[in-house]
């Protein structure tokens, strides 16, 4: 293994531990300070164009039935030995960037897919490859928080995934933007507390990715609107902010 790649793992891990570390991983809605093996494998399911996923599909059922050796080998062997080492036996999962390395041996397995196009025709491919292009384009100007279409709508991608997945940019300018255009709602941005109105705040301190509890009421509502896919727009009425209990609700 090489050495810059394992004093990585060894100085996440140790960020971790720290105070002022990480954060717990978050994936599908738990937080947890302990990996949880279908973390990294979620992470590649949904923040992966489906197309590839099709793609692979046809290039993994050519491979099959001719006994391609050399790919299963070279290029399908290494991706998930890579993919399984970083699922059971490291514990930060804060990004799909720590197994892009396995999505990248993925893609010439991928690629071979264009090659029996007698068989599955030139169409298909083009269809797929054109899928492909039109959902990772989807999300500029900000293609880290890119999710594919198995999440739904857009703005519930923090249900599934956050930290770098999501909430990982300086949004400053976007939501300036978006103040401007919107002067009527009178946003407030992250406040020290919540308050009855248009409360505007980024999907890692919604979720206490920072051990911040600061807007645990938050998470029961709906978000309305969104600024750049990670700050999540809620408008708060006064009774949103009364206690549960004296809503006839448990705390």
């Amino acid at each position: 293994m090489p050495v810059v790649y394992a004093l990585g793992i060894d100085y996440a891990q140790d960020v971790s531990e720290r105070p002022w570390g990480f954060g717990p991983n978050y994936v599908l809605g738990r937080r947890s300070w302990d990996a949880v093996w279908y973390g990294f494998p979620v992470m590649l399911l949904l923040k992966t164009p489906l197309a590839f996923f099709v793609l692979l599909g046809l290039a993994l059922f050519r491979a099959t039935r001719r006994l391609d050796v050399p790919l299963w080998r070279f290029w399908l062997v290494p991706s998930l030995v890579h993919l399984a080492f970083f699922s059971f036996g490291v514990r930060p999962q804060m990004g799909i960037r720590y197994i892009l390395p396995a999505l990248v041996l993925l893609v010439p397995v991928a690629a071979a897919a264009a090659r029996p196009c007698a068989r599955f025709g030139a169409p298909l491919l083009a269809a797929l490859a054109g899928w492909f292009v039109v959902s990772a384009l989807s999300y500029l100007p900000h293609p880290m928080c890119y999710f594919n279409e198995l999440i739904g709508r857009r703005i519930h991608a923090y249900r599934f995934l956050a930290d770098s997945n999501l909430d990982w940019e300086d949004r400053r300018a976007a939501i300036a933007r978006y103040q401007a255009r919107h002067p009527e709602l009178d946003i407030a941005v992250e406040p020290a507390a919540v308050p009855a109105g248009y409360v505007l705040v980024g999907a890692n301190r919604l979720l206490g990715i920072g051990s911040d509890e600061a807007y645990r009421r938050l998470r029961r509502l709906e978000p309305i609107d969104h600024v750049g896919y990670s700050f999540l727009l809620f408008h708060v009425s006064a009774e949103d902010l009364a206690p549960r209990r004296a809503r006839g609700k448990p705390d």
